[in-house]
């Protein structure tokens, strides 16, 4: 139910700024739909816990969809305001068979999202700089199970935790034209954020996190139908640091890494 609320009620904030398009220059409304491979900071550690005389280690998540909408404001022929947020859920396995001969598996579900509010300054056709708020994270449930030598359920323990990271970031992007109103667009943007991993035990592990946020795509305008679409590759890493050195932050020093491919269309009026 709180995912729920959180998707109507951001979907519902677009909506009602999309009603004050009419008193700008411009604006643009769409979809994106990003495929992505999550390879989490925290992944070598359920692959390879501290734990002597384990062994058959591994860890397994696969891609899945993130999607949402994106809406842009022209304030003037320079100044552009967009935003843009995406919504995705994962699922991971991971375990071991540990000195005794039994099974530790982790079953986990990640519900994830990405959004980014962007100021941008058009510094000429085929240059621009951009800077703003960078807000993600995921609430997670995992499954702790037991098995048995031959590969019975002895026991499961189900825990939660919510983790997000937000701050600003700096980038510049170029538009290349190719060939009537196709054109390659491509864009790095560095940040520096806080991060917060709140488990269910109340262990809580503070971050700062560095990283980059990249794009690297094919543009196309039609003018028929008033769309721009864009198909290309995003890619994102995050370095994490602990703030303290506790023994809960278990991320420190460890990457975060998020990338695939990525499909837009955008109305303009």
């Amino acid at each position: 139910m709180k995912k729920s609320k959180t998707v109507w009620s951001l979907i519902l904030a677009l909506v009602m700024t999309g009603a004050l398009a009419s008193s700008l220059a411009a604006s643009g409304v769409g979809a994106v739909v990003w495929y992505a491979k999550w390879d989490p900071a925290w992944d070598d550690m359920m692959k390879n816990p501290d734990i002597e005389g384990t062994s058959g280690n591994y860890f397994e998540m696969d891609p899945s969809w993130m999607y949402g909408p994106t809406l842009s404001l022209d304030i003037t022929d320079t100044w552009k305001i967009s935003t843009t947020a995406l919504f995705g859920n994962y699922e991971y396995r991971s375990g071991y068979t540990d000195s005794t001969g039994k099974k530790r598996v982790f079953e986990g579900k990640e519900f994830k999202w990405d959004s980014d509010l962007t100021l941008q300054y058009k510094y000429s056709s085929y240059m621009f700089f951009f800077g703003g708020l960078k807000y993600q994270g995921y609430k997670s449930q995992t499954d702790f199970v037991r098995l048995g030598s031959s590969d019975q359920e002895l026991s499961r323990v189900s825990s939660k935790a919510k983790y997000y990271q937000y701050g600003p970031g700096l980038g510049v992007g170029f538009n290349l034209p190719l060939w009537g109103p196709t054109s390659v667009v491509y864009n790095i943007n560095f940040v520096a954020q806080y991060a917060t991993d709140d488990q269910e035990e109340d262990k809580t592990a503070d971050y700062w996190v560095y990283g980059i946020n990249t794009l690297l795509g094919l543009a196309y305008y039609s003018k028929a139908l008033d769309t721009s679409f864009l198909l290309g590759g995003k890619y994102q890493m995050f370095h994490c640091k602990g703030q303290d050195g506790s023994d809960n932050e278990k991320n420190n020093g460890k990457n975060d890494y998020f990338y695939g491919v990525i499909v837009s269309a955008v109305y303009n009026f």
